[in-house]
């Protein structure tokens, strides 16, 4: 499957940086975490507890690298004030980052720590999916060291393929530059299908089934029995 990213602004120095698969771009923290909980190899405790850590954790490694990345144009100092933080930059003009206003969205979605004055990353990146195909456009990921939260949502991309702009909030505490470079939006395409919950009654033979296949390996029994390669260029 192909996914289109259509420039909306025509860089003056060429420089207007191009969305990259999440995978180019894992944290540090992440490429430095041992899989080990006790920084050594083996695989399991005498009580038979797991010694891996999230290094090892498949579903959390794809959440991580899966699909695109939207980054920050340019640098972003960041100043704490009783009113409303102050951002700063020097490139993109008034058009980059703009205040959103609070009557749009509710408290609710503001954690605490973070500013009730919401902002908005404007992208200049259009999408384009497959026909049938649509976007989640969400905060990046596991993503949790980052100074800002990204509001999340859908976008049916086959069709509207104009840029979609970023509603976020930003840490009360935080003082500083956020760099260049920096995610501020995880894009994941997907096929829209439509769905229907059913629920079986419970059945001991079958839980036995499942547990039996899935406890047959100490080590990575998800990524060895059951977990797909997913490619994202």
């Amino acid at each position: 499957m192909e996914i289109k990213f259509i420039p909306f602004r025509n860089s003056k120095d060429g420089q207007l940086l191009k969305p990259i698969p999440a995978l180019r771009n894992l944290p540090d923290w992440y490429k430095a975490k041992s899989p080990f909980t006790d920084g050594k190899s083996q695989k399991a405790f005498p009580n038979r507890t797991k010694n891996i850590t999230v290094k090892w954790c498949n579903p959390f490694g794809d959440a991580l690298g899966s699909g695109y990345f939207i980054l920050l144009e340019n640098d972003v100092q960041v100043t704490p004030s009783p009113d409303s933080p102050e951002f700063v930059w020097f490139r993109g003009g008034d058009e980059f980052i703009s205040t959103h206003s609070k009557e749009q969205i509710s408290p609710d979605l503001i954690p605490d720590g973070y500013s009730d004055q919401p902002f908005k990353f404007i992208n200049f990146w259009g999408i384009q999916t497959p026909p049938g195909y649509s976007a989640l456009f969400t905060h990046p990921m596991n993503r949790t060291e980052l100074p800002f939260l990204t509001l999340s949502g859908v976008v049916d991309t086959d069709e509207y393929n104009q840029p979609v702009n970023f509603p976020f909030v930003i840490r009360e505490d935080f003082e500083g530059i956020i760099e260049a470079g920096t995610p501020i939006a995880q894009v994941v395409p997907f096929r829209r299908d439509n769905w229907k919950a059913t629920f079986e009654e419970f059945s001991p033979q079958k839980v036995e089934t499942i547990h039996s296949r899935f406890h047959r390996k100490i080590t990575r029994p998800y990524k060895l029995g059951y977990w797909k390669r997913k490619e994202w260029k």
